[in-house]
């Protein structure tokens, strides 16, 4: 799985949580988001698990924050 990415983040947090609410993915901007669908280097069961993306574009006057929240469906 992975996320596009804008060209114009300053900033961005990215958390997958699993049903029981275990964040089984922390990504922090690094030019790339990619799960693989695994946890502690283990594959983790099918199903849907939340994401949370927490981000800033922009500088000075024209900075912006937001958060946008979803779901992800992990099929093997």
């Amino acid at each position: 799985w992975k996320l596009v990415e804008r060209r114009d983040l300053t900033y961005m947090k990215f958390l997958i949580y699993d049903r029981w609410g275990t964040i089984v993915y922390d990504g922090m901007h690094t030019g790339k988001f990619e799960w693989d669908g695994t946890y502690l280097g283990q594959q983790v069961m099918q199903g849907v698990y939340h994401y949370v993306a927490i981000y800033e574009t922009g500088e000075g006057d024209a900075r912006r924050r937001g958060t946008v929240k979803g779901i992800i469906s992990l099929l093997r």
